[in-house]
């Protein structure tokens, strides 16, 4: 599973998988997170993440991003300024 999210993480898992959902949602934090919006929270839940899981979600893939350096981390700052 590892080596097919990393080849192509929107199609490792099938649509409509609760897998699938969180993958969707870590992307969109990942490459977008200006676009993260109230549907994705909707989605998640529908789901079946409570919102317990869906703030862990949010925390881990956000803090991997800003270690990482991602696109991320730059909108947190450019917010400040």
């Amino acid at each position: 599973m590892v080596a097919a999210l990393k080849q192509d993480p929107f199609t490792a898992v099938p649509a409509g998988d609760r897998l699938h959902t969180l993958v969707a949602f870590a992307i969109r934090l990942t490459q977008s997170p200006q676009q993260a919006e109230a549907n994705d929270i909707v989605s998640l839940r529908r789901a079946g993440l409570s919102d317990h899981a869906i703030h862990d979600v949010v925390t881990i893939v956000s803090y991997f991003n800003f270690v990482n350096g991602s696109p991320l981390d730059w909108v947190l700052i450019s917010n400040r300024q």
